[in-house]
């Protein structure tokens, strides 16, 4: 059995944070410390997001 996998996004972090700045309110950031901050809190979970 074959699984097809979703192309990855190309989009890099400074584009997605300009565009969801768009339509969310209050801040959005890429830079690396608010994305690392994010994703190394008290869980499990060890993936830096690509914005926050």
């Amino acid at each position: 059995m074959r699984k097809d996998i979703e192309e990855p996004m190309s989009e890099g972090p400074e584009q997605i944070a300009s565009d969801l700045a768009k339509v969310v309110r209050g801040d959005v950031f890429a830079d690396i410390l608010h994305r690392a901050a994010y994703s190394t809190d008290a869980s499990i979970y060890r993936i830096v997001p690509k914005c926050v």
